[in-house]
């Protein structure tokens, strides 16, 4: 269903609101101006929850008829992000996250302190280099306790993006060596947020049993993320969006998103993408 088949079906009063708010973005900034646009080529909310949807973006008119309306957006938003057609076809694939080292090296350290591990931030982003390329059952023992802690923490908050091959084969990761630098890694997968020229750590993973991806939809990325999204406008014949390069020279990959999990199906080696 498209967005105007699905306004369509909201009663006047939704309809106008609902424009109110794409004209109210549209004439916004550079954030506004795009999740405007996403809005209106959604593609990837099956057919009765883009409906919804559109409503309670209708019903919310005037507190989203704002330059950033981030946290009312992604209130609305929430129930939705993880509402995309079933993206059934890729669930057995190896899927790839790229983190920023710094941030993933706070996101492990609680896991580290749960295992008495008293590394300061500078000394655990310099040990996650040293599993770069390294077999988990290579590992040293400090570093076992290491490949513990990643095991243990969350791949990612909210509705989790990953990419993957395509054409799918079995244990084909989405990156092979050479492991593409930092830039590459930021641009292909359209990782506009982030600064230049740090240094990314890079996952592959399994999906665990009863966790299934889904096509990403407008309301997956959050607000300030809208302006490097893109809805796939064959979301329901692909069944994945795309990612949107940053910049000219790199391939789209294809994309999904999923539940938070841990890393309990991290499949070693991790590397990182040197800046």
């Amino acid at each position: 269903m498209s967005f105007t088949t699905a306004k369509a079906n909201l009663v006047n009063s939704k309809q106008q609101a609902l424009d109110s708010l794409i004209v109210a973005w549209t004439s916004s900034g550079a954030v506004a101006k795009q999740a405007a646009a996403n809005l209106q080529n959604e593609r990837g909310i099956e057919i009765d929850k883009l409906e919804r949807y559109l409503g309670e973006l209708a019903e919310r008119a005037p507190q989203l008829c704002v330059a950033t309306p981030r946290a009312e957006f992604e209130q609305v938003g929430k129930p939705f992000r993880l509402a995309g057609h079933a993206a059934t076809p890729w669930k057995g694939v190896i899927f790839g996250r790229a983190m920023l080292l710094e941030k993933y090296a706070r996101y492990v350290s609680p896991e580290l302190d749960k295992l008495c591990y008293t590394d300061t931030a500078e000394i655990i982003r310099a040990t996650l280099r040293k599993l770069d390329g390294m077999d988990e059952a290579a590992a040293p023992p400090y570093l076992r306790g290491y490949l513990q802690a990643i095991r243990q923490t969350s791949l990612g908050k909210g509705a989790v993006f990953a990419i993957f091959a395509k054409p799918a084969k079995t244990g084909l990761r989405p990156w092979r060596a050479p492991i593409p630098n930092a830039d590459a890694i930021r641009s292909s997968i359209a990782l506009g947020e982030d600064d230049e020229g740090k240094d990314y750590i890079l996952f592959a993973y399994c999906l665990p049993p009863g966790v299934f991806p889904r096509v990403p939809t407008t309301a997956s990325p959050g607000w300030f993320y809208q302006q490097w999204f893109r809805p796939n406008d064959c979301a329901a014949t692909d069944l994945h969006g795309w990612t949107e390069p940053l910049t000219p020279g790199f391939d789209r990959q294809p994309e999904i998103v999923h539940e938070e999990i841990s890393g309990t199906t991290v499949v070693f080696p991790i590397h990182i993408a040197t800046a």
